[in-house]
């Protein structure tokens, strides 16, 4: 393997497309991690390679596929993410219903569970539950709450929600529900 290719696998090449001024036309220009401008040579031969992989067939499925992953890859909550399975997908752990009290100096209330219709009472018992959907940044997964009676009953309903989300964006195939 020769030094060049070498540092290649070690540094991938990375660059930035800048407007630049040629006399009185606008034009771009490639310029490296460090700010120096590419090289005509190495220009044309970054162009015909990435020439080459926009001129394959499926490419813009392919190109469809790797901008959600990317974008679940920067949007999702670390904290809901438990690892990734045999086929690549991220495993999603559903975020926890939260036990909240009753406030026993305000009138009596009820309402009846998201999932299974249970009447929770203010006169019965003194927590309930509220489950969030919340599972990233800037993903159009609607922020949603409901109350439920138990934590069981929160985990069904946070599930039956992101999955009804991940089929309606296109998500399933890289997501999967712990």
């Amino acid at each position: 393997m020769s030094e060049d290719a070498f540092l290649d696998k070690l540094f991938p090449r990375t660059f930035m497309v800048v407007n630049v001024q040629v006399g009185d036309e606008d034009a771009y220009a490639l310029r490296d991690e460090n700010g120096f401008l590419y090289k005509k040579d190495e220009v044309m031969e970054i162009f015909e390679n990435a020439k080459k992989f926009y001129e394959v067939d499926g490419v813009d499925e392919f190109i469809k596929n790797e901008n959600k992953k990317q974008s679940l890859n920067l949007h999702l909550n670390r904290s809901n993410i438990a690892g990734t399975d045999e086929q690549g997908r991220t495993i999603l752990s559903l975020p926890e219903a939260d036990m909240r009290q009753f406030n026993r100096n305000k009138n009596h209330w009820s309402f009846k569970c998201a999932l299974c219709s249970e009447k929770v009472s203010s006169r019965e018992r003194d927590h309930y539950y509220v489950q969030n959907t919340d599972i990233g940044f800037f993903l159009s997964l609607p922020k949603t709450s409901h109350m439920v009676c138990s934590k069981e009953c929160g985990k069904v309903v946070a599930k039956e929600d992101i999955r009804e989300w991940m089929h309606e964006e296109g998500y399933q195939d890289h997501l999967i529900i712990e």
